[in-house]
């Protein structure tokens, strides 16, 4: 097993995740589908052989997309989404005093943006 493969399977196994049938189960009326809110930068993915899969964390109780996450992607490149995201969410980060990005996203949003702003070093 490579380093890569390992540290994807560390991820995966420490993120709870949603692939496109099990999401479809708990809608109950038209919504965009989930390749349509990655598309408008609402929510993103992780690709795993030939399937995509979805972080919970990024959804509410009604697997609606968390408002802040579209904040969040805002700042990140798009070349550094998917596994690179995943990771950097996921990762204790100093700016949030120790606090992992995920668990702070929706709580204070704001904070998170501005970490996500400054590890990434988007120019304004």
């Amino acid at each position: 097993m490579t380093q890569v493969t390992k540290i994807k399977e560390e991820l995966l196994a420490a993120t709870p995740m949603l692939d496109v049938a099990a999401w479809a189960a708990h809608q109950r009326s038209a919504v965009p589908t989930l390749e349509e809110l990655e598309a408008s930068n609402e929510i993103f993915s992780v690709k795993r052989g030939a399937s995509r899969l979805y972080p919970c964390f990024q959804f509410d109780a009604h697997y609606a997309p968390e408002p802040s996450m579209a904040d969040i992607l805002a700042e990140v490149p798009s070349g550094a989404r998917g596994w690179p995201l995943l990771s950097w969410l996921q990762a204790r980060n100093v700016t949030l005093a120790g606090c992992r990005p995920r668990e702070m996203m929706v709580s204070d949003s704001a904070a998170v943006c501005r970490a996500a702003h400054r590890f990434y070093c988007i120019e304004d």
